[in-house]
């Protein structure tokens, strides 16, 4: 009798052994029990405990568990995989469509297509440099009187609050710049001049990636019979990247 325990003991810890079963643990938390068939710097083959075969990319495996023992994934030859759109800093581009009126002081309208490019020290501050085309026209016809300026200018922006749990945040946008009058700089009253343009709106969206609706005030020095300001007021439709 004592033998037969000795031996189912025996049986019972060949059978553990014989089935002790690797681990592949994968970057998105999910785990595969099986037996790894390949481990180099490309990629991962593993066959699961019912028979399926599974393959991942090297870059997609967290640590792979032979046994007992724990063994890296070999580094690919790539560059490791960066998701930008989780990232705090980096490089950040916005694309804006604003739409308003100007006060020269007679009402006339105000179009322009903007592209910024810059840095994003946080969510809460980022800085970059934008260039536009404005297009102010006499209203109510689009016709007559058109003005077409190159706005360059300095871009600092900002979230109120975090935008990490949630999908929206108020923000803030200041614009400081020059606009070249491209139309007619011959004449004496031209829209050439120093800008200011703060910006007050709501950011809906991601982490990274959002829509932006705002409402900007425009401060314009032009030259008509001496240096004078134009104010403008228009809504402001971006999507930031």
């Amino acid at each position: 009798m004592k033998h037969k325990v000795l031996f189912s003991v025996l049986v019972s810890l060949l059978s553990v052994c014989a089935f002790a079963q690797d681990e592949v643990a994968l970057n998105n938390g999910n785990v595969i029990k099986g037996k790894v068939l390949r481990n180099d710097k490309d990629s991962v083959i593993v066959e699961s405990v019912d028979g399926k075969i599974y393959g991942y990319r090297a870059i997609e495996v967290r640590e792979v568990a032979s046994g007992s023992s724990l063994a890296m994934p070999q580094d690919p030859d790539r560059k490791p995989y960066v998701d930008f759109s989780s990232q705090h800093k980096g490089w950040w581009c916005a694309a804006e469509l604003n739409s308003g009126a100007m006060f020269l002081p007679e009402v006339a309208g105000m179009e322009e297509v903007a592209f910024v490019n810059g840095y994003r020290f946080s969510e809460y501050i980022r800085i970059g440099v934008g260039v536009a085309a404005r297009l102010t026209y006499a209203m109510p016809s689009q016709f007559e009187n058109v003005s077409v300026a190159v706005p360059v200018y300095f871009d600092a922006r900002g979230n109120f609050i975090s935008q990490y749990s949630r999908n929206y945040s108020p923000y803030w946008q200041v614009d400081l710049g020059y606009a070249f009058d491209a139309s007619n700089p011959a004449d004496a009253a031209t829209l050439s001049g120093f800008f200011f343009s703060p910006t007050l709106g709501m950011k809906i969206g991601g982490w990274r990636h959002n829509f932006l609706v705002g409402i900007s005030y425009v401060g314009q020095m032009f030259n008509a019979e001496g240096t004078k300001l134009a104010n403008a007021v228009c809504l402001r439709l971006s999507y930031e990247f």
